[in-house]
């Protein structure tokens, strides 16, 4: 019983400094600069949902601001240049907003609508990295686009 229990810790003890000697090598190559000779950028795809509430004239009894229609969004965004100071961004917005107001004394009162929202916009955006070198926590940046 006690030689079962002696190769029990045995098997333990050398398997755990196996499992530190493998993990030796990894550690620096995390930390290693790669210089990469022909990199290939490929734009930035963003989906995204949200949701859209009327706020004006008619009186809609939401008062969540989780309350609304649900409006989805797609993001498509490509760098110009090896450095990454310039990028050009397109964009599409689909949804519909609607409003309401119910009266039981006035029955003018009764009013509602619904529209479908789709906006496409484009944007060329240029961030300040020739002048800010290093780590940063603010990005300042200098963006001119339109859109409908």
């Amino acid at each position: 019983m006690k030689f079962i229990k002696f190769l029990t810790i045995l098997f333990f003890t050398f398997l755990s400094t196996q499992l530190v000697f493998a993990q030796g090598g990894y550690e620096d190559l995390l930390f290693e600069e790669v210089e990469v000779e022909n990199p290939v950028y490929m734009p930035v795809i963003g989906l995204g949902a949200g949701v859209i509430n009327y706020y004006g004239e008619l009186k809609n009894d939401v008062k969540n601001l989780i309350q609304g229609q649900p409006t989805f969004r797609a993001n498509l965004y490509q760098y110009l240049d090896s450095k990454h100071y310039w990028k050009v961004n397109a964009n599409v917005v689909l949804g519909k907003v609607s409003g309401y107001e119910r009266s039981f004394l006035d029955t003018t009162k009764n009013m509602n609508f619904e529209s479908s929202l789709f906006s496409i916009g484009m944007n060329v955006e240029y961030s300040f990295g020739n002048i800010y070198k290093g780590s940063r926590k603010i990005v300042p940046f200098l963006s001119i686009g339109g859109g409908t």
